[in-house]
């Protein structure tokens, strides 16, 4: 979760930096982006403003960013067709992203769907940056599918590369 928080920090920094260079989005547009990724908010009023930041950035990073951020509030209403089909959106509007890999991963993984996409998309994210997240995520999958000795080595791997990582305890 610490890379979703990253990621949209990092889509809201090209927001605003894409506000001075491209015409308007829309009146309060910028603060949609702030909306979309806190998760404190109401799951309702984040994919109302995931919405809105899809709809109307006009760079490809955001749009799939507020899929991503969209998925994650999709999944913890139980959602989950809703979630998988914004992180693959995302992941098509972004390919390769290891971030939006990983959120294919996790979505599938926390929907406990179709294990071997989430693998893939796992296993493609850490091949393009291996982050406590993604390995987070992986170690899920495994857990899913019963593997456990794998999701036990995932959940450590993890763990050495980022100790605050909770749910790989």
């Amino acid at each position: 979760m610490r890379l979703l928080l990253i990621g949209l920090a990092a889509a809201g920094a090209s927001a605003r930096a894409a506000e001075a260079q491209q015409p308007p989005q829309g009146p309060g547009w910028i603060e949609k982006v702030d909306v979309c990724a806190d998760r404190r908010k109401p799951q309702a009023e984040r994919i109302d403003a995931c919405t809105e930041v899809y709809q109307n950035a006009i760079d490809k990073g955001i749009k799939a960013y507020a899929l991503w951020y969209r998925s994650d509030a999709k999944l913890e209403t139980g959602d989950f067709e809703g979630a998988i089909a914004d992180s693959d959106e995302a992941d098509r509007i972004l390919p390769d992203d290891a971030a939006i890999l990983n959120a294919r991963c996790w979505t599938r993984a926390a929907a406990n769907r179709e294990h071997d996409v989430a693998r893939g998309a796992c296993d493609l994210s850490i091949s393009r940056l291996a982050s406590a997240g993604t390995l987070d995520s992986r170690g899920l999958v495994s857990l899913r599918e019963g593997r456990w000795q794998e999701a036990w080595d995932d959940y450590n791997e993890a763990f050495a590369m980022d100790s605050s990582i909770r749910s790989a305890l």
